[in-house]
């Protein structure tokens, strides 16, 4: 993930890219999707590094909850619906991925500082999401 080493975010990054190829800002949704189906993977990543075909169930349970919710979030995006719903799954998302670096398996891993940047440049995603959202009227 290109994430992993620069400060601006992927969701900037497909931002600027659709000005550049439309010449026009794109709704928050489309640039949202985008950033979701690019950061997703990130998760499968987290559960090699972490243990690969032997992770631990703790892991395992942990990522399957927070790809509930990404599924959950994308019907919402999809449906360019900004509703408290959809930032509570963000923010659900954001505080679990940050709960997976508690995790001792993770914790105890040779791998804990990829990991943890995986994991926060994936929270960085979702906090671009939702600084991205429109405001409440």
């Amino acid at each position: 993930m290109s994430f992993l080493s620069k400060a601006k975010t992927d969701f900037a990054d497909a931002k600027a890219l659709f000005v550049k190829l439309f010449n026009a800002e794109p709704a928050w949704s489309t640039v949202a999707l985008a950033d979701i189906n690019y950061a997703a993977p990130v998760l499968d990543t987290v559960a090699e590094l972490a243990g690969g075909p032997v992770v631990e169930a703790e892991v395992v349970a942990a990522i399957a909850v927070i790809k509930v919710d990404l599924v959950a979030a994308t019907k919402f995006i999809q449906d360019a619906n900004a509703s408290p719903s959809l930032v509570g799954l963000l923010q659900a998302i954001s505080t679990n991925l940050a709960g997976l670096l508690s995790l001792a398996s993770i914790k105890n891993s040779a791998k804990l500082s990829t990991i943890t940047a995986y994991v926060n440049g994936f929270i960085a995603e979702i906090e671009a999401i939702l600084g991205a959202l429109p405001k409440a009227a």
